[in-house]
């Protein structure tokens, strides 16, 4: 029995394959990082990153200049425990847009895309107290309850 699970761990690796990943460093100074997302937000055809920083209460996006070098573009460092974000076409005008939470503040905003870049002010959306949102693809639909 021993012997057939040596031959197992031995043979398993070669018939289905390995993927090897390289490690690739985006920033070493974002805060408390806690949410990233990837999406196309200035219509070049690669992907940028989003992220959500609790600690610097900061959501930002890296403009990606198609060989893997990223900019940060600050879009709030104001955002009370930024906690998640999510990239959709929340006004269905073709570019992708950014939504994002911050936990402290009870908030849920989005930040318009006008495609040469995200625009820093934001649109504000629910901030009560005991509420959820969650957030389904396709057009924007959110449900809030108490929970």
């Amino acid at each position: 029995m021993t012997r057939a699970l040596c031959m197992a761990a031995l043979i398993v690796p070669f018939v289905f394959g390995q993927i090897n990943w390289t490690q690739h460093t985006v920033t070493n100074s974002f805060d408390g990082a806690v949410w990233v997302h990837a999406a196309d937000f200035d219509g070049d055809d690669d992907m940028d990153i989003v992220g959500a920083a609790w600690d610097a209460d900061e959501i930002a996006w890296w403009e990606n200049d198609g060989n893997e070098n990223f900019t940060e573009h600050i879009l709030t460092s104001t955002f009370n425990g930024a906690s998640s974000v999510y990239a959709a076409d929340l006004d269905t005008d073709g570019d992708m847009d950014i939504l994002g939470t911050a936990y402290l503040a009870n908030t849920i905003k989005w930040w318009e895309n006008d495609v040469t870049g995200i625009e820093e002010d934001s649109h504000e959306g629910i901030s009560q107290d005991n509420h959820f949102a969650t957030i389904i693809d396709g057009p924007l639909h959110v449900e809030h309850g108490s929970y």
